[in-house]
């Protein structure tokens, strides 16, 4: 297809919506492929869609559920729309049962937090799932869910106070990853933050002593 032509776009957005929620998998899968290409240079024009899509978060199929996480990832970058609008089943899709789905979500949040951190107003159900995902087995989730925790901070979505203590809490916690990914963020951002840095260093010498 043309996705850059509107008159082309135009059309098929008015023939594709029945088959968003289509019984085969193939079908839909077709389908959302088709629209992410569009969602990349009309993002606008699925506005209108935005529920269908929304629903392809819960497909059976995970190459679905990953390309609905691409276009809802793309509209909020690129449209109006910030993240509390997409709705909260976005931010589930970080603990989606594929460790694919999840490390999608991740990149596409840290995406989001780099290019437009105003975009993400909400933090209580972000913050749990990123959390949850310091437990990760898989490294590379684990990273990425780093990468969200000291974004949140450094772009003072989550203020400096509340930052620090949510990083005093998680030192404590029984899962070593979860320790362990902390303190890889405390080294990150000891630079910006050596005075609190200062104050965790007792918490430190007794974890690492």
């Amino acid at each position: 297809i043309c996705d850059k032509n509107p008159t082309v776009v135009s059309k098929i957005l008015g023939e594709i919506e029945q088959f968003i929620n289509y019984p085969d998998e193939w079908i839909r899968l077709v389908t959302l492929e088709i629209l992410y290409k569009i969602s990349i240079y009309r993002p606008n024009d699925l506005l209108d869609l935005l529920d269908p899509i929304k629903e392809r978060l819960w497909d059976k199929d995970s190459s679905v559920r990953s390309l609905s996480v691409k276009i809802l990832g793309t509209l909020i970058n690129s449209t109006h729309l910030d993240l509390s609008e997409i709705g909260s089943d976005f931010i589930t899709k970080l603990n989606d049962v594929e460790w694919k789905v999840k490390l999608l979500t991740s990149k596409k949040i840290v995406k989001i937090l780099t290019e437009n951190p105003s975009k993400i107003k909400e933090t209580d159900a972000l913050i749990k799932n990123v959390v949850d995902n310091f437990r990760e087995e898989n490294e590379e989730i684990r990273e990425f869910a780093g990468k969200i925790f000291k974004l949140l901070g450094f772009s003072s979505i989550i203020p400096k106070e509340e930052f620090f203590e949510l990083i005093q809490n998680l030192l404590k916690d029984n899962n070593w990853r979860v320790r362990e990914t902390i303190i890889d963020i405390i080294g990150e951002v000891s630079s910006k933050y050596s005075s609190e840095i200062k104050d965790l260093i007792p918490q430190l010498i007794n974890l690492l002593g």
